[in-house]
């Protein structure tokens, strides 16, 4: 019985916790300004999603070639990942910044796993008691 009170109590600290971060994460997506790299990687992600090409036609690049249909200075993976939820969810800052607020309950749960199977480990062998 034991057993299941504290199964059932990490639970509701997770969850708790899970929702303490979409709310305070959401607030900051709503009022945070938008900083001047967002737009970068937010513009060629637009740019994959709807024209078929990743580049930033919006700035002027001096010493850069073709920077206006391809580039590649930024992680391009992060792009490709930001592409398909602008193609699933639209466009718009709130939408574009969701990701990270998905990626970060992704990391949040996943670091709870290790968590518990770090500490049940050391009970296993005896290191905690």
């Amino acid at each position: 019985m034991k057993y299941l009170q504290q199964k059932s109590c990490e639970k509701i600290i997770l969850v708790s916790f899970l929702i303490v971060f979409i709310v305070m994460t959401s607030g900051l997506i709503f009022v945070q300004k938008p900083w001047e790299d967002e737009s970068m990687f937010a513009s060629a992600s637009y740019h994959l999603a709807k024209d078929d090409f990743m580049g930033i036609p919006e700035f002027e690049w001096y010493d850069w070639k073709n920077a206006d249909k391809v580039v590649y200075f930024m992680p391009p993976l992060s792009m490709l990942v930001s592409s398909i939820w602008i193609k699933i969810s639209g466009f718009d800052l709130f939408r574009y910044r969701s990701i990270s607020l998905l990626w970060g309950l992704i990391g949040i749960i996943a670091f709870y796993y290790f968590l518990k199977f770090e500490i049940e480990e050391f009970l296993l062998f005896g290191f905690l008691e």
